[in-house]
C-alpha cells in the first residue's frame, strides 16, 4: 500500500457507510465518494473529470467521510447489522452443535460439547477466544 492509500479496512468501513447512509450526502459528495471509493478514482482524476481543482475533491470527500462518521456514530446502523450479521452465525453453530449431538448418540467424553459451548458463549459476550482451541472440537474418540 502506498503512502497516502487508504487502508482496506477503511475503504470497506467508507464502503458499508456510504451504502447506508449515502442518500443522505449532497449529490456531489455521493458522486464524489463513489468515484473515490467504488471506482477507485484519485482526487486528481475525479477533480480533471469534474473541472474543479484537486484540493476541492479530497475536502468534499474529507467532509463526506466526517458526516458519515458522524451519522454512524448516532444510528450505529452498519455496526448493528455486523452484530446481527454475527448472532446468526452463532446460531447457526448452536443449530449445528445440536444436529451433531443428535447424530452422534451415545457419548462418553462431553468436554467438546462444553467446549464448543464456550466458544459460542465467549462470541456471544464478546470476549476474546484463544487462538490455539481448535476450529473443529469434535474427534472421533470422543463417541462410542
Amino acid at each position: 500500500m502506498a503512502k497516502g492509500e487508504p487502508s482496506p479496512d477503511h475503504l470497506f468501513r467508507m464502503s458499508m457507510l456510504l451504502d447506508t447512509y449515502g442518500p443522505l450526502l449532497t449529490d456531489k459528495q455521493r458522486q464524489f465518494m463513489q468515484m473515490h471509493y467504488e471506482q477507485d478514482l484519485s482526487f486528481g482524476e475525479i477533480a480533471a473529470m469534474n473541472g474543479v481543482s484537486r484540493q476541492a475533491i479530497h475536502d468534499s470527500v474529507k467532509h463526506a467521510e466526517h458526516a458519515l462518521e458522524e451519522l454512524e456514530a448516532k444510528l450505529s446502523l452498519v455496526d448493528q447489522s455486523f452484530r446481527l450479521d454475527q448472532r446468526h452465525e452463532l446460531a447457526e453453530r448452536v443449530l449445528n452443535l445440536k444436529q451433531r449431538i443428535r447424530q452422534t448418540g451415545i457419548i462418553y467424553n462431553t468436554e467438546w460439547i462444553q467446549q464448543e459451548l464456550s466458544m459460542i458463549v465467549d462470541a456471544l459476550l464478546g470476549r476474546k477466544q484463544d487462538e490455539d482451541e481448535d476450529d473443529e472440537p469434535f474427534g472421533e474418540s470422543e463417541v462410542l
